[in-house]
């Protein structure tokens, strides 16, 4: 589905819901938008206020929908606090969507399918930026223990050389901050005296 265009009349939006609610007519509301500077057709103006009104019937029509499924979980989640909330959420909107459908009203039945659809867009979303932070961490995990046991086994090495003990700091710093200092080589960083 294609995102409309914002219009022109978009910007006079509370205006002329204003002016429609006190009963004005569309040649009415054209010469009060003409008079602010904005020419437009009947026909313009009155697709305009078609649609704007079906956007306003939807987004209403969600809202209520919406605020039916959290008191109807909220309601079932009082009787039975130990459920699933996805799964009593799903149930929910199965049954706005089939009571949409037996009665007739196809809205309801659509908007808690689209409803539905973009909170399992969401759990998606989340479960995918989950799976990439797991797999962050056992990366930094595994090349955490791969630096540890490079730094284990230098300093293992250096247990057994004739180096004195200053020697043997210098050595370890070097392996140690080995990236830091590449860093500042670089100009990438540039670090306090």
């Amino acid at each position: 589905m294609s995102k409309a265009t914002p219009s022109k009349l978009d910007q006079y939006a509370e205006r002329i819901a204003e002016w429609f609610t006190d009963k004005k007519t569309l040649a009415w509301v054209r010469a009060q938008l003409a008079a602010d500077g904005l020419t437009v057709s009947l026909s313009q103006l009155s697709r305009w206020w078609a649609r704007w009104q079906q956007r306003q019937e939807r987004q209403q029509a969600l809202e209520m929908i919406n605020d039916l499924s959290e008191d109807l979980e909220s309601k079932f989640l009082a009787y039975n606090p130990e459920a699933d909330k996805g799964r009593v959420r799903g149930a929910v909107m199965a049954y706005l969507m089939e009571k949409g459908a037996a009665t007739g009203d196809n809205s309801l039945a659509l908007n808690a399918a689209r409803l539905q659809q973009a909170e399992a867009m969401a759990r998606t979303r989340a479960e995918q930026k989950s799976q990439e932070l797991a797999i962050a961490q056992t990366r930094l995990l595994m090349e955490s223990d791969a630096f540890l046991a490079k730094v284990l086994a230098k300093a293992e090495e250096l247990t057994q050389s004739g180096l004195s003990n200053a020697e043997k700091i210098a050595s370890l710093r070097q392996i140690y901050f080995a990236d830091v200092e590449a860093l500042q080589r670089s100009g990438t960083i540039k670090l306090p005296s």
